[in-house]
């Protein structure tokens, strides 16, 4: 054996070792995940430089880093956003402690990472729900961590380079019409059409460039009746990632963790 491969092997006991065992909160259970590498510290640093809509560059990143790291077969495991927000909180935690410095309005406020990792896992998900009008019904659940990443795999990743990304070469109006049908896009399970029997249009097989285009024929009132409950759903998520910070000279305020590469910095 080489030394190369006994290397390889000595780091991969290592790996092995020192994984971290983070609770997954729809499996109700810890699962292993291996530690962060210099290969994916330098994923994470290309990926500061990013869509600011759509964060194309981290969610494909840190998706291909949770797979690789997972102990166990991570796409059987069929996690969703909630479960993503609460790995990587679990992660910088572990890389880099409990403490986080968030800047607020030119002020650095200190908080702690488990206080929304707490309320994160106490969220309760959208159970499979129809929404109908007339003979057309959409089932919709809280999204899949794999669509969000399919979504940007398939519709955006390498669109742009660092030049565009850094000059802001993005069409505002068009980014944010397609952020809006890109998550409600990520938050239907199915298309039903109601017969005697329910006809599904096969909605999940369909990339999203296909599943776009369906949902752009719905009647706005279907999606109307769908949006409060996604909106309540993405409130509580949003508060669940806003922790109380202060400042040194004692000011205190609820501050937001943004949940990008930037939680893990090279220090």
């Amino acid at each position: 054996m080489s030394t190369d491969n006994n290397f390889s092997a000595v780091l991969e006991a290592f790996e092995n070792e020192n994984a971290y065992s983070l609770f997954v909160p729809s499996l109700k259970r810890e699962v292993k995940f291996k530690p962060l590498n210099i290969g994916h510290q330098k994923k994470l640093i290309k990926a500061t430089i990013d869509n600011p809509v759509f964060q194309t560059r981290f969610i494909i990143a840190i998706y291909d880093i949770l797979v690789e790291n997972c102990c166990e077969d991570f796409k059987k495991l069929n996690l969703n956003i909630i479960d993503f927000n609460s790995i990587l909180l679990q992660y910088r935690k572990n890389v880099h402690g409990d403490e986080i410095t968030i800047t607020n309005e030119g002020k650095e406020y200190k908080g702690t990472v488990s206080e929304s990792i707490e309320k994160i896992n106490a969220l309760e998900p959208i159970i499979e729900q129809d929404i109908v009008e007339g003979n057309i019904c959409i089932v919709i659940k809280t999204p899949s961590l794999y669509d969000q990443y399919r979504i940007e795999k398939e519709l955006r990743d390498g669109k742009l380079n660092d030049e565009q990304i850094i000059n802001g070469a993005t069409n505002v109006s068009s980014s944010i019409g397609d952020a809006f049908i890109g998550e409600v896009s990520k938050y239907i399970k199915d298309l039903v059409l109601l017969k005697e029997e329910r006809v599904s249009a096969g909605y999940s097989g369909l990339a999203f460039t296909n599943k776009h285009k369906l949902i752009e024929q719905l009647p706005s009132t279907l999606i109307k009746k769908a949006l409060p409950i996604i909106s309540a759903f993405t409130a509580k998520l949003n508060e669940a990632l806003t922790i109380t910070g202060s400042t040194v000279e004692n000011e205190s305020k609820q501050v937001a963790i943004t949940v990008d590469a930037g939680l893990f910095p090279v220090e």
